[in-house]
């Protein structure tokens, strides 16, 4: 009786589905943390001014941000604006750097980007000087 190196194959897959070639049911959304149709971004912001050892320097006006501040202004007001979804709230990486991983639907994504260029306009005139904050936005995927 001889055997069809098909027939194996097939048997051993059809009993272990996850395990596929082209791994195709690892990259669809349903398995992703963000809904079909969504779009997902890294958002960063950075204190070029804030070392690690200083505390907060205020800006003008009487207000004292950090990067991680700034970052959920930011969140929040694109929420207001946005169906944005954001993957285990931010993550502050050190003293000066703070880290949010974002979905907003496919055809915001570029209205997104605008936003946040206009949100770090709105944040150098809040401190009083220009790049101070530096943001910054790419792809997660």
């Amino acid at each position: 009786m001889g055997f069809n190196v098909n027939s194996i194959f097939n048997l051993f897959f059809e009993k272990n589905p996850i395990l596929q070639l082209n791994n195709t049911n690892m990259t669809t959304s349903e398995e992703q943390w963000y809904p079909k149709g969504y779009f997902p971004l890294v958002v960063r912001v950075t204190d070029r001014k804030q070392n690690d050892e200083a505390p907060d320097e205020g800006c003008s006006m009487d207000y004292s941000l950090s990067a991680e501040d700034c970052l959920n202004r930011f969140v929040r007001k694109a929420q207001e604006k946005y169906d944005m979804r954001m993957k285990d709230g931010s993550k502050r990486l050190g003293a000066m750097v703070a880290e949010a991983v974002v979905a907003v639907p496919f055809p915001d994504r570029e209205l997104i980007r605008i936003e946040l260029n206009v949100f770090a306009s709105e944040m150098d005139d809040i401190c009083g000087e220009a790049d101070r904050f530096e943001f910054y936005m790419q792809s997660d995927f």
